[in-house]
């Protein structure tokens, strides 16, 4: 391999290598369990705040018979709404909350990835 061809390799294989390395799954698996399916999470280290208050909730059951209130099909759903356990089916859900607000912790490396 001549020097630029190795020099190139090198910064790709850097490259691929800091990209992979970007998102570090945490040990925990979540399994949310629904009437149309089981859904597999992993959470990020990367955002530690927002680790540890979703599993402090989900130990605590906050979401616990929660409704799915938004769900596009074939791109996302959204839930957590502490007001969907006691909703009927004309109250706008979305807006509820736990009561508190936790610092946003943005990072471009981290990016959702759905897994047949």
């Amino acid at each position: 391999m001549t020097n630029s061809k190795a020099l190139v390799f090198s910064v790709l294989m850097l490259f691929l290598v800091a990209f992979c390395g970007a998102q570090t799954h945490s040990k925990e698996t979540i399994l949310i369990s629904t009437s149309l399916g089981n859904i597999k999470i992993k959470l990020f280290e990367e955002t530690p705040l927002h680790k540890k208050n979703f599993l402090k909730l989900v130990r605590q059951g906050f979401y616990d018979s929660l409704l799915f209130h938004r769900v596009i099909n074939s791109f996302m759903i959204q839930g957590g709404d502490p007001d969907s356990k006691r909703a009927n089916d004309t109250i706008l859900l979305g807006n509820g909350d736990v009561g508190y607000w936790i610092p946003a912790e943005i990072n471009p490396k981290i990016y959702h990835k759905r897994v047949f």
